[in-house]
C-alpha cells in the first residue's frame, strides 16, 4: 500500500509539472505575439504618417511606374508600354523622351525631341550596329548600319524613300543613286575585273553600261526594255 501511494504521489507530482510547463509555454507564446505585434505596428508606423524614407534598398523591385518628381510636379517618368512592353522615359507634358526596345524585339533605344517625335534610333542588329536619324516630321533622313560585307549608309528623301544607297559589297564598293519613286537610276560599282558605271531609265532598267571584261574596256547600250541595242566589240 505504501509503495502504491508513493508512486501515486509521483505520478501526482509529474504530472503538475507538465501542467507548470505548458503553462509557462502559453505565457511565453502570447509574450511573442504581443511583441510582434509591437513590431509590426512601428515598422508601418511611419509610412502610415507620411514618412518618406530617404534610401530603400532591396534585392528585387517589382513596380509599375515610377515617377520623379519636385514637389508635386512630376517631371520624369518610367513605365513600360502595355502594347511593345519597351522601356518608356517620357517627360512632364508625358511626351516620350527614351523608349528602349524590349529584348525580343532587339537591342537598342529611340531619342525623342521636345514634340515627342523621334529623332535618332541605336539598334543592334543582323550584322553589328545601326544608327538612324530622323527628320523633324519623324520621316527618316539618314541610316548608317553594319552589314554583310562591311558598311552601308542610306540617305531618305521625300516620303521616306532612298535617294542614295552606299554600301561595301564582296568586290569592293558600291554607289546607287535612286529616283524620286526609289527605282535605281545610276550606279558605280567595284566588279571582278574592275569597275562599272550603269545608268538606268526611270522603269529600273539599265540602258547604258560601262564597265571592264576580261578583253578589256566595255560600252553597252540597251532600249527601255533593258535589250542590248549596241556594244563594243
Amino acid at each position: 500500500m505504501l509503495v502504491g501511494r508513493s508512486q501515486l504521489n509521483e505520478n501526482l507530482q509529474g504530472d503538475f509539472s507538465i501542467l507548470q510547463q505548458i503553462s509557462a509555454r502559453r505565457r511565453e507564446n502570447r509574450f511573442l505575439k504581443v511583441g510582434l505585434i509591437f513590431c509590426l505596428v512601428l515598422s508601418a508606423m511611419p509610412y502610415l504618417t507620411g514618412f518618406q524614407p530617404e534610401t530603400i534598398r532591396a534585392k528585387r523591385l517589382i513596380v509599375g511606374q515610377i515617377d520623379f518628381a519636385k514637389g508635386e510636379l512630376v517631371t520624369l517618368s518610367i513605365a513600360t508600354d502595355e502594347k511593345s512592353l519597351d522601356l518608356v522615359i517620357k517627360d512632364a507634358t508625358n511626351k516620350p523622351v527614351y523608349r528602349f526596345l524590349y529584348p525580343l524585339s532587339g537591342r537598342g533605344f529611340w531619342v525623342y525631341g521636345a514634340d515627342g517625335k523621334p529623332t535618332v534610333f541605336l539598334y543592334s542588329g543582323l550584322y553589328g550596329g545601326s544608327l538612324g536619324l530622323r527628320n523633324r516630321d519623324g520621316s527618316a533622313a539618314i541610316e548608317i548600319g553594319a552589314e554583310e560585307f562591311g558598311g552601308g549608309i542610306v540617305v531618305f528623301g521625300e516620303k521616306s524613300k532612298p535617294a542614295v544607297r552606299m554600301k561595301a559589297t564582296l568586290n569592293g564598293g558600291a554607289i546607287g543613286v535612286l529616283n524620286k519613286d526609289g527605282n535605281p537610276v545610276a550606279g558605280i560599282m567595284a566588279v571582278e575585273k574592275g569597275g562599272q558605271i550603269e545608268v538606268a531609265n526611270n522603269d529600273g532598267k539599265s540602258v547604258v553600261a560601262i564597265g571592264v571584261i576580261r578583253e578589256g574596256g566595255w560600252i553597252g547600250v540597251a532600249n527601255n526594255d533593258g535589250k542590248l541595242v549596241w556594244a563594243t566589240p
